[in-house]
């Protein structure tokens, strides 16, 4: 699981740490979190410039979304987005309510501002698109 971690690499250490991980038959599976470009561009304006002097910028969020990781091996098995989810669990504010049921608000897409969990499968099975 590296949940909160990748969004602080840059895509080559991605590209690394997932080819290091499908090296080694016994990681079948592996969680983790992703956000889209867009939330990246949102989330560098608000605190960017203290993670930079802190040293710790955020870089990672491809563009291909789950789908970055097929060529490392990982099939993105199944894909839940945050806002999909947290309305599931009834755990929104009234806006972000009625906003969630927009068609398509679940699902990846580089340009809209998105966060989820992507359990990465090695091998063959259904791919996020």
């Amino acid at each position: 699981m590296t949940e909160g971690l990748l969004i602080y690499l840059s895509e080559t250490q991605v590209e690394s740490l997932a080819t290091d991980l499908a090296a080694y038959p016994h990681f079948r599976s592996w969680v983790t979190d992703l956000g889209s470009p867009a939330l990246l561009r949102l989330l560098q304006k608000e605190w960017g410039t203290a993670l930079r002097e802190a040293g710790a910028p955020l870089q990672f969020a491809p563009a291909a979304g789950p789908a970055f990781f097929a060529p490392f091996g990982w099939t993105a098995t199944e894909v839940r987005g945050a806002i999909s989810t947290a309305r599931e669990l009834n755990r929104l504010p009234p806006l972000l309510r009625i906003l969630s049921r927009l068609p398509g608000s679940g699902t990846f897409h580089p340009r809209r501002p998105w966060s989820g969990a992507c359990l990465l499968t090695r091998g063959a099975g259904p791919s996020y698109p």
